[in-house]
């Protein structure tokens, strides 16, 4: 990273670049999907945050600082900071989905965690910020490992749109950002598998594995989207 090494202990490591799209997708939780047997298709699952918090981050960004866990994560600007926590939804038994919230630093936050003092400065001096949603869902296993209970079911990501045949119930999920630079430099922020884990980094395989499933849009089309 030139004259600002990155730390791996910070969960933070190398970059590349990454042309994303968006592909826009409305689910309704009553709709059946033809040719599944029975499929529950929920609401999408959006990033939680307000519209006034999503201009600030469409600003320049100035540093970061990442917890131990990486929940939660903190994005600062000249005009503020804000916090990156994960918040959870359960669907139905065993069907629970994550997506980030993102809240003004201070001391009403989601996630108790005292601002840190000391933040890292931002790797980007221009970049372009991405929402990726992705299509969560579960599916009972043909031959699952007798080590993980009785009537197991395994949750899985594809792109909106994409999910298999043999989806039981499935969630379009705000599942992360993505920040992308000039000379081939990448920054994810995504929520981990692990409930209540975020993932930071910037390590080209772990970025280019997390996104397959995804589809994308800039922080300004959501904005929009959501303000709908």
């Amino acid at each position: 990273m030139g004259q600002n090494p990155i730390n791996l202990n910070d969960r933070v490591r190398p970059i590349a670049d990454f042309d994303v799209q968006w592909i826009d997708v409305v689910e309704d939780s009553s709709t059946r999907i033809t040719g599944f047997a029975s499929m529950n298709v929920y609401p999408p699952f959006e990033l939680q945050v307000s519209l006034s918090n999503l201009a600030e981050l469409s600003k320049g960004l100035t540093s970061f600082a990442v917890s131990p866990l990486g929940n939660p994560t903190w994005l600062k600007s000249e005009d503020g900071a804000w916090a990156i926590s994960v918040d959870q939804k359960d669907l139905e038994h065993k069907f629970e989905v994550f997506t980030l919230r993102i809240e003004e630093a201070g001391s009403n936050l989601h996630f108790p965690i005292p601002t840190p003092s000391e933040f890292r400065p931002w790797p980007f001096i221009e970049r372009r910020a991405h929402v990726l949603r992705r299509a969560e869902y579960i599916f009972k296993p043909e031959d699952p490992a007798p080590t993980i209970g009785i009537n197991p079911l395994y949750q899985d990501a594809a792109r909106p749109g994409a999910v298999p045949l043999i989806a039981l119930s499935s969630c379009v999920v705000a599942a992360g950002l993505l920040f992308a630079g000039a000379d081939q430099k990448r920054l994810l922020i995504c929520v981990d598998w692990m409930p209540f884990n975020i993932v930071v980094t910037d390590e080209p395989a772990e970025i280019d594995d997390f996104i397959k499933s995804c589809v994308s849009t800039s922080l300004d089309d959501y904005a929009l989207q959501l303000a709908g």
